[in-house]
């Protein structure tokens, strides 16, 4: 039914995903591409640290995409990145 909301949790997939899942996801991508994105660039260039765990936030909204098989998605410009990493995900 077309007409029917799921709510779904991304705990669903994450928690099952583990140490070693994270891994795997982490290879499919690059830090040089991470740093392809706006403000990553803009800090790597001032020399503002950047914590692992930024690399990891946008990977896991990736892998939502994933997860949820989906084929259409709506996000702000501050979430292209993101929007286009779930897509990148998906190829592989």
């Amino acid at each position: 039914d077309p007409s029917r909301t799921e709510i779904r949790y991304n705990s669903e997939w994450s928690e099952p995903l583990g140490a070693a899942g994270m891994i795997q996801l982490a290879a499919k991508y690059t830090v040089a591409r991470m740093l392809e994105r706006d403000d990553f660039t803009k800090r790597f260039q001032s020399q503002t640290p950047i914590s692992v765990h930024e690399f990891l936030y946008p990977l896991m909204q990736g892998y939502d995409s994933v997860a949820l098989k989906a084929d259409l998605e709506l996000g702000g410009t501050d979430q292209k990145f993101n929007l286009l990493m779930g897509r990148h995900l998906q190829q592989e």
